[in-house]
């Protein structure tokens, strides 16, 4: 997090408590303005950048994989997340601590089937890493966007198709890629899982006096008594984490109906 003077912070909250102004103009409803550049990285499964503050940041996120065998290894997870920044010295405490709420409350909740390289054999399955790039410092402020960003990125994956087959010799089961067979379509050659997975929607709010407001900058981050990080999926209410002091069940119910207005523009 960013280090203001009293002075600065007194004036935040004379914005926010006194005159119920928003530090970046918005309302307390509204997620900043982002934009977003999908499959700019040609070579990967997924990839996307996220800009945003008037096009003048970005965000890249990168999808890659590799094929695991469930005889020989199975892993705790099987979505990794590896978040890097253009500065030299990072506060890694900081990364770890995004990275596990990325994997927390997005990722692990990813259901393996959606990853296995057939649908009726466990032997092998997809192994996904998504590693972001921040042209920025590494904060808290940006979770709400690294969320979006990692949910739509998964979600385009295009993983290629590969076809099983029994070694004669050995009697164990290999794969090849499908586009070795001539005999295979081009539309054959690789699948998407964006209609099978489910990944809830991950809504972040900073407590501000008697405020809630979604989506907060580092200005309001460094003024806000606590911060309630809402998982939802279909509508429903499936995790809620907070960062600062405890969170009143009032203002719980408060986010929630905040959540119900945002599921309801959609």
């Amino acid at each position: 997090m960013l280090n203001y003077s009293q002075n600065e912070l007194d004036f935040f909250r004379t914005l926010i408590f006194d005159h119920e102004i928003r530090i970046d103009g918005r309302n307390n409803l509204s997620i900043r303005n982002y934009e977003i550049v999908e499959n700019n990285i040609p070579s990967c499964f997924s990839s996307l950048k996220i800009l945003y503050n008037n096009n003048q940041n970005e965000i890249l996120f990168a999808v890659k994989g590799e094929i695991m065998s469930a005889n020989t290894h199975q892993p705790e997870k099987f979505v990794y997340v590896n978040i890097d920044s253009m500065h030299k010295f990072e506060d890694i405490k900081l990364k770890n601590e995004i990275e596990n709420h990325i994997e927390t409350l997005l990722l692990n909740k990813i259901s393996i089937d959606n990853f296995k390289i057939s649908k009726i054999c466990d032997e092998f399955y997809w192994k996904i890493y998504v590693d972001i790039y921040i042209f920025d410092v590494v904060k808290l402020s940006l979770l709400q966007l690294l969320m979006i960003g990692t949910k739509i990125v998964i979600k385009k994956i295009k993983l290629p198709k590969l076809i099983l087959h029994t070694n004669e010799v050995t009697g164990s089961r290999e794969y090849d890629l499908a586009e070795v067979y001539e005999d295979i379509s081009m539309n054959e050659r690789e699948f998407s899982i964006e209609k099978n997975i489910e990944i809830p929607d991950i809504y972040l709010f900073a407590i501000l006096n008697n405020s809630i407001l979604i989506d907060p900058s580092e200005e309001e981050f460094s003024i806000a008594s606590s911060i309630v990080i809402i998982s939802c999926y279909k509508g429903k209410i499936t995790e809620t984490q907070s960062i600062g002091s405890q969170v009143d069940i009032q203002k719980i119910r408060e986010i929630t109906s905040f959540i119900q207005s945002l599921e309801s523009n959609e």
